[in-house]
């Protein structure tokens, strides 16, 4: 579990950001404080967190965190201490930048090869292992994406929510590149 703890800066006192990662302790029934960081995204607001699914497959475990700094920060787990005294904490792998939108939504597909971020009117699809850009979705229907969501399957359809519009995608038969519908909303006056 994560948490963000925020104080507004004023006279006398300056803004205060902490990203929190909490584990669960079986035996004790309840939550400790794994990692605390310090201004995750500087002074500036976090917009989204989200951590990648777990799988019986999946090997390493990340956390997604956009800012309104323009960052998407990737997180990890790191074992840190002695042999004796070892434990897991989380340490940031990547800093990534998409022009110079600022980041919004983030999704995972279910099989945590890829990580989607909302850029404003784009979607940018990373490889959390080589920290790529592997593609951009842009459709001129949704202009500014609040969130986006993988669908169906195994996580074959990325879904973007905007405003007034979803538009899906076939991430892989349209390579990105053909959307597969697009709904636009209008609300009737009152």
């Amino acid at each position: 579990m994560s948490t963000i703890d925020s104080r507004e800066g004023d006279i006398g006192f300056h803004t205060e950001v902490y990203l929190k990662i909490w584990s669960w302790d079986q035996r004790q029934g309840s939550w400790n404080l794994n990692t605390r960081i310090d201004r995750p995204h500087g002074t500036e607001k976090v917009a989204d967190i989200s951590f990648s699914p777990t799988t019986r497959d999946s090997k390493d475990l990340y956390l997604v965190t956009t800012g309104k700094d323009g960052h998407i920060k990737l997180w990890t787990l790191s074992s840190q201490g002695t042999s004796e005294k070892e434990s897991d904490v989380w340490v940031l792998r990547a800093i990534l930048n998409f022009r110079s939108e600022i980041p919004g939504s983030v999704a995972w597909c279910p099989d945590t090869s890829l990580f989607a971020v909302s850029v404003g009117s784009h979607v940018a699809l990373y490889d959390p292992l080589s920290r790529s850009l592997r593609q951009t979705l842009t459709s001129p229907d949704c202009l500014n994406i609040q969130s986006t969501h993988f669908v169906g399957p195994n996580g074959r359809y990325l879904l973007t929510v905007g405003a007034k519009s979803l538009v899906v995608w076939d991430i892989i038969l349209g390579s990105g590149k053909s959307c597969i519908c697009t709904l636009n909303v209008s609300m009737a006056p009152n």
